[in-house]
Parts: C-alpha cells; structure tokens; sequence
C-alpha cells in the first residue's frame, strides 16, 4: 500500500513537468594545429554550429589511436566557459560537461587541446582527434490538433508549455491565442 502511494505521490508531483526532447550529436574531431605562442597549445579550437532549445551538454573523447596525452577546454561562441579538463590519454573521455543554460538559438560549441610532452609530442602538439558528442534540446510544439493534447499529449510540449490538457487544448481552439503557461 505504501509504494501503491509513493507512485501517486510521484505522479502527482511530475504530472506538470515537461522536458525537453534532448539529442545527442557526434562530431568527429581531426585537427591540425598551426603556428602557436605556446607550441601546446592548438589552434584552431574545432568548432561546431548547433541548434538548442536551452540545453547545452558537451564530451570529449580521444580517439584511442592518440599517441600522447592531451586536456581540452570548451568554447560557447567564442569564449572559453571551462577550465582546462583532466589530462587524457587515449580513449579517455571527459565525461558530460554542462555548457548551459544557453539562450534558444543557434551556438557555436568549440574544443581546444593543450598537449603534454610525451610519446609523440616532443615538445609542440601537432595534431590531436577523437569524438566531441553535444547534446541539445528541441522545441516540441505547438500542438495542432485537439487530439495531441489528450491522453497525456500536453505534457510532451515545451513550446508552449502547458499546465494541463484543457490548456493545450485552448490554445488549438483558439488558434494560439491563449499561450498556455
């Protein structure tokens, strides 16, 4: 009987939230690095236009063939908004780094590699790869249909967002002139 209520209790306080549909994109990474101050440090960053809905989530993961250790930094248009990363070594990854919140749009995520004397770096970073993953969020919305309101339909939209079914279906009668939330 109590996890009969918990349940409720769950569903009940989730039954208003509405998320985001994510989605998670690989971008292989093969740079060359040209002239530098500090020989470490590559430049160009890789770079990668995106589009998102707020959510911003990058990871970095060496491509298992790299022949010396490498850190990154990552870049959200233009500007650095992390620290360098844990060292990493082949096939070593730097977990899912929160870029975000970001205002709706289009961005340009970047990652910078600063390399460690070491196997094939003797000295200068000449090239360095592997797979930066980005994860964004799309708007869902808006709905067109009564019928995509019900049956829990209205909870999917996040554009607009609506606090219950007879919302989202307002917002369809009246061809969007009652906004939802």
């Amino acid at each position: 009987m109590m996890i009969i209520g918990l349940a409720a209790l769950l569903l009940a306080a989730t039954a208003g939230v509405t998320h985001a549909q994510e989605v998670t994109t690989p971008y292989p990474v093969v740079v060359v690095c040209g002239p530098s101050a500090d020989p470490q440090v590559c430049e160009p960053p890789f770079t990668a236009s995106v589009t998102t809905a707020g959510t911003l989530v990058a990871e970095f993961t060496t491509s298992p063939t790299h022949c010396s250790d490498i850190a990154v930094r990552f870049f959200v248009d233009g500007a650095p908004v992390t620290e360098l990363s844990e060292r990493l070594g082949p096939g070593d990854s730097t977990g899912e780094v929160d870029l975000g919140p970001v205002s709706p749009g289009t961005h340009t995520v970047g990652v910078q590699a600063v390399g460690f004397e070491g196997g094939c770096n003797r000295g200068r970073l000449a090239t360095w790869a592997g797979t930066l993953e980005v994860t964004t969020s799309t708007l869902v919305g808006p709905p067109r249909t009564k019928g995509e309101c019900t049956h829990g339909g209205w909870r999917t939209f996040n554009n607009p967002v609506f606090k219950n079914q007879g919302d989202c279906v307002s917002f369809v009668a009246t061809g969007g002139r009652n906004p939802g939330q």
